[in-house]
């Protein structure tokens, strides 16, 4: 039996930088469930590589534990958030300044709590390979709750319990051109 989604995508800005509006274009609905779009990123990964990505998060403050979140972003064709480089990490914290004092989870977890450089990427396994900008203080692990989870915030980058409820950002790649160099 097959299952018919309706998908609106109404996508705006491109560029070199990141975009915001929060017009009914830029959001995506999906069976009842609607992402309003935060903007988009345009860069080269380390490896030289072109790419654009798309951010979105679920409106009406739709929060979940950090497991929770990828299987969500995952069930509607999104991953949850990764970066490529630090001028993105930059670019999505601009971004986040516009939703406030929220904290958003990102696909991001420490294996190790001795270190703020200790960060991997839970699609690909693969160490961060930049400084994260983190919020002042960060990371923490307050009060040793073991605080492994990466999540993202107006004022930068936090480490957070991935047993809480937070709102997650989701993302979606609209192209990837590979360096052929």
């Amino acid at each position: 039996m097959y299952k018919l989604i309706l998908i609106l995508v109404l996508i705006g800005s491109y560029g070199n930088s990141a975009s915001t509006s929060s017009s009914f274009a830029n959001q995506i609905l999906i069976e009842n469930v609607s992402f309003v779009k935060l903007g988009t990123y345009r860069g080269f990964a380390p490896d030289g590589s072109e790419y654009q990505k798309s951010y979105f998060y679920p409106k009406y403050s739709l929060t979940a534990p950090f497991l929770e979140s990828r299987a969500i972003c995952k069930s509607y064709d999104f991953e949850l958030a990764t970066l490529e480089t630090h001028a993105e990490a930059q670019a999505i914290i601009k971004l986040a300044q516009n939703l406030g004092s929220e904290y958003f989870y990102v696909d991001a977890i420490a294996l190790t709590l001795k270190s703020p450089t200790d960060w991997y990427w839970t699609k690909s396994g693969k160490k961060l390979s930049f400084a994260l900008p983190w919020g002042a203080g960060e990371p923490n692990n307050y009060n040793n709750l073991n605080e492994t989870c990466l999540a993202l915030s107006s004022i930068g980058f936090v480490d957070l319990r991935c047993t809480l409820s937070r709102l997650f950002v989701c993302q979606k790649i609209e192209f990837m051109i590979p360096n052929v160099l």
